[in-house]
Formats: structure tokens, sequence, C-alpha cells
């Protein structure tokens, strides 16, 4: 009899250490806050250029196999938790991505052979 009470103790034990939490249902996906339409503008002088200027529209996108990437203009980026990316090289190309609610501001520097590089400051708003 005393091992058959041990099993229903074991058994009892088992049962509530591997039943689901419920918190865990009702976790969310930090990313999800910043997926979505972008519109604002893209200029070589800064975020704030509204002379050399030209408007922008781009999409960005959640990498389902991953935790924490985003793609943005078909690169995908690793965004940690408080809206930030880089300072960092990829492809010869300078990022530096930081999220603020819903607007997104991206430095993007292209380089070139001999130290030439291209800037483009990016500044939108989420749409949608």
């Amino acid at each position: 009899m005393k091992n058959g009470l041990w099993f229903f103790i074991g058994l009892f034990l088992f049962t509530i250490a591997c039943s689901k939490d419920s918190d865990q249902d009702e976790l969310t996906d930090y990313r999800d806050e910043w997926v979505g339409t972008y519109e604002g503008i893209k200029s070589s002088r800064g975020y704030d250029d509204d002379d050399f200027s030209t408007e922008i529209t781009f999409v960005v996108e959640k990498v389902d196999s991953s935790a924490n990437e985003l793609i943005i203009f078909d690169e995908k980026f690793i965004i940690e938790e408080d809206g930030k990316f880089g300072p960092e090289f990829i492809n010869n190309t300078h990022y530096e991505i930081e999220f603020d609610g819903d607007v997104i501001k991206m430095a993007i520097n292209v380089s070139f052979p001999f130290g030439i590089a291209l800037p483009c400051y990016i500044k939108a708003t989420r749409q949608d």
C-alpha cells in the first residue's frame, strides 16, 4: 500500500509541475509594436532635412523563425527589446536603427573603396 501511495503522490506532483502556466499563454512578442508599413522621408543630410529629402514608404516584418529579428529593406536585423540595433556593419553597409513608439530612425552608410561613404537618414512613422 505504501508504494501505491507514493506512486499517486508522485503522479500528482508530476501533473502539477508539467501543467501549462496560464501566464505564458499571454506572452506577447515585443517586436509586434514595430511591425507595419512606414511612411516618412529619407535624406543624405540628416533626419530633419526638408530641403534635400525624398518621401519613402517601406514595410517592417517579423522573422517568424527568430525571437528578435525584423526585416527592413530585405535585410534582417536583430532588434533589442529597447528598439535599437547597431551601430553595426552588414555587407559593407553601416546601420544604426532606433524605434521610438511608432517612429523609426535609420542611419545607413554605404561604404565604397577609398573611404567614400554615402549616408542615408530615414525618419518614418508607422501607418497601421
